[in-house]
């Protein structure tokens, strides 16, 4: 709670640190590991592969039971990352967090077939503009 009251404030470094010192309490606990994801996501920025890297240790400790409102921000946190990736026309970073959609995501595979379709084909500028009107 207190990371997410310093991330409304604007104060992104010290939620990120609140996360942080949170997980090292206990690094087996998936929650941690999902807050501290979804703070990095907030900070927006250079957090991409920080935020890759939370969420898949958030499951690979065993996010279980965990609320139908946090599946879907998982979905919308992987989503935030995948604009990331494009716009930095990072095309493993692309495949990777579609890779993780289709699994949060499943109902949007034919959204995801299509972004890769076009970043396989080299239309960056086609996904920015979808990119754009997205945001």
């Amino acid at each position: 709670v207190l990371a997410f009251n310093l991330t409304l404030q604007g104060r992104h470094d010290e939620a990120i640190e609140t996360m942080r010192r949170a997980v090292s309490l206990d690094p087996n606990v998936a929650k941690a590991h999902y807050h501290l994801a979804l703070n990095l996501a907030l900070a927006g920025g250079g957090h991409l592969q920080d935020v890759e890297q939370e969420l898949a240790r958030a499951e690979e400790v065993g996010i279980v039971k965990i609320l139908e409102s946090d599946t879907g921000n998982i979905g919308a946190v992987y989503e935030i990352v995948l604009i990331g990736y494009i716009e930095a026309r990072d095309a493993q970073g692309v495949e990777r967090v579609l890779s993780r959609l289709a699994v949060w995501e499943k109902e949007k595979q034919a959204q995801w077939d299509r972004i890769a379709e076009l970043m396989r084909t080299g239309e960056w500028a086609l996904l920015d503009r979808a990119v754009q009107g997205g945001k």
